[in-house]
């Protein structure tokens, strides 16, 4: 950036004296031409290379700003995800871990629905799901849940609760391309994450070159400086 900084004034300079050069040798050009035996007037002659000047200037001044570029990193909030792991007691129940889910009430759909059935002559239910007590946060949300499971016998002959022996998991993602960052502070068990996305920006041109034809015979050549 300071290279450009350096060269934009001058590609400025440079433009602006060529324009000038081209409004003096015009005028010359207006006037007949006095040279002994019908000798080129040397204005026309220069005026006649202006326009390689006048080019030549242009593209000096657009490439020292065209390749302007920066990159900054903007930084987001990880998208998090449940997954119901395992079951410990549930009769003759299998499965799991089962896919990751969008939200802890999903999870615990998926936990319910295997758990909430009849086997070795006992109904089992899924009940109380609370945050395990102590388990590590992510920006406030536990990293661990657990439940408790019911089970009673079938021919009504009562009932008992196992606390504690089902899980559902807290994890996280990040976009694509992206890395996660961990802004915890020490000693903290609730940990802080983002998402990283570092964005490079192509910059456009800081000036704009603006270029015209007048209705006489004499070309006219335009400069503006407005604003990218």
């Amino acid at each position: 950036m300071n290279r450009i900084r350096l060269l934009l004034p001058t590609g400025m300079a440079i433009l602006r004296a060529a324009v000038e050069a081209n409004n003096s040798l015009s005028r010359r050009d207006a006037v007949p031409s006095l040279v002994p035996g019908g000798a080129q007037n040397p204005a026309t002659s220069r005026l006649c290379s202006f326009p390689v000047l006048f080019f030549a200037a242009a593209a000096a001044l657009w490439g020292t700003t065209a390749m302007a570029q920066q990159t900054h990193t903007i930084y987001t909030q990880p998208k998090f995800l449940w997954q119901f792991y395992n079951v410990q007691v549930c009769g003759y129940c299998s499965g799991g871990p089962y896919p990751f889910e969008t939200s802890l009430a999903l999870a615990w759909s998926d936990a319910q629905s295997l758990v909430d059935q009849t086997s070795d002559n006992s109904i089992w239910t899924a009940e109380n799901l609370i945050a395990t007590p102590g388990t590590l946060t992510f920006d406030g949300i536990p990293y661990q849940n657990e439940f408790g499971v019911q089970s009673c016998d079938v021919s009504g002959g009562g009932c008992s609760y196992s606390p504690n022996v089902g899980y559902i998991q807290t994890g996280y993602t990040c976009p694509v391309n992206s890395h996660v960052v961990n802004n915890t502070p020490s000693g903290s068990g609730n940990e802080i994450l983002q998402c990283a996305i570092t964005v490079t920006d192509i910059l456009p041109p800081k000036t704009c070159l603006k270029f015209s034809t007048a209705t006489s015979s004499n070309r006219d050549y335009h400069f503006s400086s407005t604003p990218a």
